[in-house]
């Protein structure tokens, strides 16, 4: 038989959608919940979907971008457990761990200025990202 996983993708803290045969590869189904921390204020968002098992140990990822910290963790389960199985994000670490990476960031704009970003709890990489974020 095919795995079945329920499929959502929503704004706050869960979602619900239908049950979907997942494709080849997919072989369990996770839930991942996420959430942006922007001046002061937590957007959450939770997807439901089809996943290669080999992803499911990777477990919470928080990312400082400077101006804007958000926080993803990623559960897997199967069938019924998926209903009930409950997922939270890392605690808040604001303690400082010596590590530094660069940060810019900005908003309606393609140009920001650099500044430095003192990383805290776990945080001990830093990444070059560019994208788009559309909000609405």
């Amino acid at each position: 038989t095919c795995l079945q996983c329920e499929i959502c993708h929503s704004m706050g803290k869960s979602c619900s959608g239908p049950m979907k045969t997942c494709a080849g590869g997919e072989d369990t189904c996770g839930i991942i919940l996420h959430e942006v921390l922007i001046g002061g204020m937590a957007i959450s968002s939770s997807i439901k979907s089809c996943l290669p098992s080999h992803i499911c140990h990777l477990g919470p990822v928080t990312v400082n971008y400077g101006k804007v910290k958000a926080k993803s963790h990623l559960v897997c389960c199967r069938g019924d457990d998926c209903r009930t199985t409950s997922v939270s994000l890392p605690p808040d670490n604001d303690v400082p761990n010596g590590y530094q990476c660069p940060a810019c960031y900005s908003v309606d704009s393609f140009q920001c200025s650099n500044e430095v970003v003192n990383c805290t709890g776990s945080e001990d990489q830093c990444v070059d990202l560019a994208g788009l974020m559309n909000a609405g």
